[in-house]
């Protein structure tokens, strides 16, 4: 197998299957100055100079990372809450930052981030609980190939160059990791990988400048005057493609006749007669007049049938009102009773008593549906007789009779019988005739309805248009025999004027091509020139592909295959088994993307619990690390969520032996243990002093507290919080004068009371039940853990009295609060009491 990227380009350049010009393009990439060539190789591509290959040899491409660890980290100020002026010092092998939540930890993460430039932005705010916040400063120091650097930077961009080799790794990063993506800039550079990208950009940018000199090329095309030449023809010439088949088309008319403009002349006043005396616009009149015609016959014959169906309903309808008025009054004449009642037999009587006994049935009532009365013998009669009228059918017909004439009225009344006719359309005779029809059926409505008031009909007679309608056919006829003459002339001289135009257009398409015979022949050369360079051109996206797919091909050889074997190393490390994972790889332009699955192309987030995806995503980022030969830092954001404590372990140990810098921000106090009591290294005493220890790697540990809600990521080594470290620090602060930390002392002492507990009484012993299989007993300090009464009760004693003198609210702090000679005197006894262990101890 061959070692690099630019080995497979060489062996795939002078392979016979190569473009010839593709392995020249390759063989000049791989050797120096590749920049310098790059427009004989366009012009060798374009055919305008051939390009000869300078004998040389490949350059040495630089495939190592540089090694950059950092070595201090200082917030002078403006970042969040974090306090001013906070140190954190790092030892080239493992740093721990413990914090709880809310202490500012997660805030040196972002520094760190930002500063390196992760991959996942973790913009730096200000302390949001106070008006006059200070501008961001940190400083950072750190190391590259052996020479120590120092930069200030004020959080206003991301990413400082000399730190974009390290790494970082949070949640978010975890879970993109997962997902399909690039590979790492740096995981490629030892192979050389890069190259296929940086190969496919050189190719494009030659393409580029071979494409910007084609399209100057085409606009040095001449210019052709298309006025006058025929569309069919003039569409041959825009085409931008040279086409050998339309430059033949317009060649032929190059060897026809040539034709003057007398000639074209002389055809223009042919065409120009031809249209003179055109018929056509008669042809429109005449159709007009004929359909005015038409209309009015239809009105005509509309109009009287209408009129005679009504005089026909009319007229029976008054016979039968007759014949019904007749019979009811014979009806009544029957009734004596009702013979004194006056106007019996008219409409407004019948509706007044067909009222009534409507009302008087709606409402079952016994009396007078007019009066309310009790009915006498006389008018029981009279209402009887009523009844008898009112059931007579003969009135029923009657009523029904007057209301069917009562809505041929309505009708007539809303009916429209106005017509305008157009003088000129008509001859006299025949105008004259139309207009009486139409002065007698504008009579109709009134005449009709004279009748019907008058209930007679017998001198109305019926309309017959007939004989009319029949002049005004042969009049209709008369105008298309017209028309269909003028449309026979026309159609004869429309096709001797589209001949002629025809020609005429002919004419002018050969004098305006012949007159630019030169330029066209020019245009025809450049065209074709363009035309042969583009297709060349465009042959080169297989040859690119090619590249890409020999790109995959070298990148499972050179790296997939390695990345997939320390892949699943890591994964048993990290004791995730039992899982059939897989890496797919996928090139696009040289470009690797890499995406994880599990077999059968299934995906992993779909499937694994979130704490098999975390360490599945770690155990990627390290197998990228490692085979990237990438030394620098790596920065850990509370890798171990969701984790168990298995894998916990088995990633602190996977991380005591990486050969990078190790900077582990974490909450997790089981994650932190793991670290303290590791069997790969071991706890430095001191950060400021160097440690001569050789047992494995050298760790520090810090201890991120938060002093309040403006003070934030005070930085403690974890290491030294020993009762030592706490008697130091009252001995300072009972050193100041005038003394006001009276709350800060009992806080020291009672701090200090706790550690002593851990420290001296239980000798640092870890119970059982909360220890990893690294600390599980310590059987010699078990030995010194000291049950001491006089121990026991004197650190009771300080531990209550600060408790309750100070630190709680109560009548004990407002009647016995602590002064300074108090806290001295408890501060001397905690210090005898420690000392007098130790001289124990010692003895």
């Amino acid at each position: 197998m061959l070692e690099t990227a630019n080995d497979y380009l060489v062996d795939y350049a002078n392979n016979k299957r190569c473009n010839p010009w593709v392995a020249k393009v390759i063989m000049t990439f791989l050797q120096s100055g590749a920049e310098a060539h790059i427009q004989e190789l366009v012009d060798d591509l374009l055919g305008i100079t051939e390009y000869t290959l300078a004998d040389e040899s490949i350059r040495t491409v630089d495939v190592s990372n540089k090694k950059v660890y950092l070595k201090e980290l200082v917030h002078h100020s403006g970042v969040n809450a974090l306090a001013d002026d906070q140190k954190i010092r790092f030892t080239p092998q493992v740093n721990i930052i413990y914090g709880l939540n809310g202490t500012g930890k997660s805030s040196y993460f972002r520094i760190l981030n930002e500063m390196i430039g992760g991959e996942n932005a973790t913009p730096i705010r200000p302390n949001i609980y106070i008006n006059d916040t200070k501008d961001v400063s940190v400083d950072v120091k750190y190391c590259i190939d052996r020479f120590d650097q120092r930069i200030s930077w004020d959080g206003s961009y991301r990413g400082i160059k000399e730190l974009k080799s390290l790494r970082v790794f949070d949640s978010v990063y975890a879970r993109d990791l997962l997902r399909k993506r690039s590979s790492d800039e740096l995981l490629v550079k030892p192979y050389g990988l890069n190259v296929f990208s940086d190969l496919i950009i050189y190719i494009d940018r030659i393409v580029e400048k071979a494409n910007e000199i084609i399209i100057q090329k085409y606009k040095n095309c001449p210019q052709i005057r298309f006025e006058g030449i025929s569309e069919k023809i003039a569409s041959l010439l825009k085409k931008e493609e040279y086409v050998e088949e339309d430059a033949l088309t317009i060649r032929a008319i190059f060897a026809l006749e040539a034709i003057t403009e007398s000639k074209i002349h002389e055809k223009e006043d042919e065409v120009n007669n031809l249209k003179i005396g055109n018929p056509v616009d008669k042809i429109v009149i005449l159709k007009a007049k004929k359909e005015h015609v038409e209309k009015t016959r239809q009105f005509l014959v509309t109009t009287a049938a209408q009129a005679n169906e009504y005089i026909k309903s009319i007229k029976q309808n008054i016979n039968l009102l007759i014949v019904q008025s007749k019979e009811c009054e014979a009806y009544r004449k029957k009734l004596e009773i009702l013979h004194d009642i006056p106007g019996t037999d008219t409409k407004m009587w019948r509706e007044f008593v067909s009222k009534g006994v409507e009302y008087k049935t709606a409402y079952s009532m016994d009396v007078c549906p007019f009066c309310h009365q009790k009915y006498s013998e006389h008018a029981k009669d009279i209402v009887s007789s009523y009844v008898l009228f009112l059931d007579n059918k003969a009135q029923g017909d009657l009523a029904t009779t007057e209301r069917i004439l009562m809505n041929i009225t309505k009708n007539i009344e809303r009916w429209n019988v106005t017509w305008e006719i157009e003088n000129d359309e008509w001859s006299d005779e025949l105008k004259s005739e139309v207009e009486h029809a139409i002065a007698d059926i504008s009579n109709i409505p009134q005449t009709l309805l004279k009748c019907i008031e008058a209930k007679s009909v017998e001198e109305t007679s019926t309309f017959d248009f007939s004989e009319l309608t029949e002049k005004i056919n042969a009049y209709y006829n008369y105008i298309q025999e017209q028309i269909v003459a003028l449309s026979e002339e026309v159609d004869g001289k429309n096709v001797a004027l589209k001949q002629a135009e025809t020609e005429l257009s002919d004419m002018k398409t050969v004098f305006v091509i012949q007159s630019q015979h030169a330029e066209i022949e020019e245009t025809f050369e450049i065209k074709k020139w363009v035309s042969e360079r583009k297709k060349c051109i465009s042959k080169l996206s297989s040859q690119k592909q090619k590249i890409s797919s020999l790109s995959k091909d070298v990148h499972n050889k050179l790296l997939t295959e390695q990345l997939q074997s320390v892949f699943i190393e890591n994964l048993n490390k990290l004791n995730v088994r039992n899982i059939d994972i897989e890496l797919l790889g996928k090139n696009n332009k040289g470009s690797q993307q890499t995406k994880i699955t599990i077999k059968s192309n299934k995906d992993v987030t779909t499937i694994l619990s979130e704490g098999e995806q975390k360490a599945i995503a770690l155990a990627l980022f390290l197998a990228e690390i490692f085979l990237s030969q990438n030394k620098s830092t790596i920065v850990f954001d509370d890798p171990v969520n969701s984790l168990d404590h298995r894998m916990m372990q088995a990633l602190s140990d996977l991380l005591m032996n990486v050969e990078n810098q190790i900077i582990v921000f974490t909450h997790n106090k089981m994650f932190l243990d793991c670290f303290e009591c590791t069997t790969f290294g071991h706890i430095c005493k001191g950060v400021a002093s160097d440690c001569n220890k050789n047992s494995g790697k050298h760790v520090y540990l810090y201890e991120i507290n938060s002093e309040g809600q403006n003070r934030k990521g005070v930085i403690i080594q974890k290491r030294v919080q020993n009762l030592q470290y706490y008697l130091d620090q009252l001995e300072k602060i009972l050193d100041e004068s005038p003394f006001t930390k009276h709350d800060e002392a009992c806080i020291k002492l009672r701090r200090g009371v706790e550690t002593a507990i851990d420290e001296i009484v239980f000798n640092h012993q870890i119970p059982t039940k909360l220890s990893n299989k690294n600390s599980r007993i310590n059987w010699n300090d078990l030995k010194l853990i000291r049950n001491d009464a006089v121990l026991i009760d004197g650190l009771k004693q300080i531990h209550g009295r600060v408790s309750g003198g100070n630190l709680h609210n109560g009548s004990e702090r407002e009647n016995n609060p602590l002064d300074r000679d108090e806290i001295v005197q408890l501060y001397d006894k905690l210090k005898n009491l420690y000392h007098s262990v130790q001289k124990g101890r010692k003895n």
